[in-house]
């Protein structure tokens, strides 16, 4: 994007980091599942086109509450899959094109550490979780007017994983223009 090269990379490095960061994470969601669970907002909600918080609580609320409960007890780590290293991917102020070069950047760091052997997710919900509570952000050092566009879970997969295949692709919608 005319060469601007406004990124920027925050690694949160080690376990006890991982756990602090995703406990900002799920105090988010915790937030979120209040407002969900508030009558007066599912009032609201209902005049809202789509109905956000019915779409929400069809969708995602207990899988939340489940992750969540999960992550409090230190059954699993649903978020973060145990990851001892997070690369959050942003863009910085007057970005030309930022999120496409944030995102471009993830892609050949996905590449890089699977030539490495080393094990990659990326995680939306910390992702759209510093969206929805940009506070966020600055507790581990990113300034509040950058946007973080991937955060990436990285460290060695467990010796056991072995995939018989690649999980399902919907057919991509393709269009060709004919003048």
């Amino acid at each position: 994007g005319t060469n601007t090269q406004r990124w920027a990379f925050t690694v949160v490095n080690g376990r006890a980091d991982v756990e602090a960061f995703g406990e900002h994470i799920a105090g988010v969601f915790r937030a979120v599942n209040r407002v969900a669970s508030s009558g007066a907002a599912k009032a609201i909600s209902k005049f809202v086109p789509g109905d956000p918080i019915k779409e929400y609580a069809a969708g995602y609320k207990e899988k939340i509450e489940e992750a969540m409960e999960e992550w409090r007890t230190g059954t699993a780590d649903r978020l973060f899959h145990g990851a001892p290293v997070l690369i959050l991917v942003s863009s910085l102020p007057g970005a030309t094109t930022g999120p496409e070069d944030a995102l471009l950047a993830t892609q050949n760091m996905l590449l890089g550490a699977h030539a490495l052997g080393l094990g990659t997710c990326l995680i939306g919900f910390a992702q759209i979780a510093m969206k929805l509570n940009p506070l966020v952000k600055p507790k581990i050092g990113i300034p509040w007017r950058e946007k973080v566009h991937a955060v990436i879970a990285l460290g060695h997969p467990a010796a056991s994983e072995k995939y018989v295949h690649v999980a399902g692709r919907k057919k991509p919608l393709v269009r060709w223009t004919t003048e």
